[in-house]
């Protein structure tokens, strides 16, 4: 089975966004860590379900939060590249290796 790992921008990300949703309550967070767990779960049961975005790079869509996870496999490691906010700075991370 495929492992995944974040890129330590991506964890700040994720781990910023999550925060953000906490001050605006619990419940809010929880869901939110809920749709990224998801949608990592589905990442590792079908990594290329999920369209190529641009290069070598797939992006899976949050179903209820405006992010996005983008992230490449190789052999049986899923590389997380970043968790982004969908509004926001379109191809910021790919500078990321």
């Amino acid at each position: 089975m495929a492992e995944i790992r974040f890129h330590d921008a991506a964890r700040e990300e994720y781990l910023e966004s999550y925060l953000w949703y906490f001050e605006r309550g619990i419940h809010i967070a929880a869901t939110f860590e809920h749709e990224v767990d998801l949608a990592l779960q589905a990442i590792l049961e079908k990594p290329e379900q999920w369209p190529v975005y641009t290069g070598k790079w797939r992006r899976i869509l949050l179903r209820r939060f405006p992010f996005a996870i983008i992230y490449k496999q190789a052999d049986t490691l899923i590389t997380v590249i970043a968790v982004m906010h969908t509004s926001r700075r379109p191809g910021y991370w790919k500078a990321r290796n």
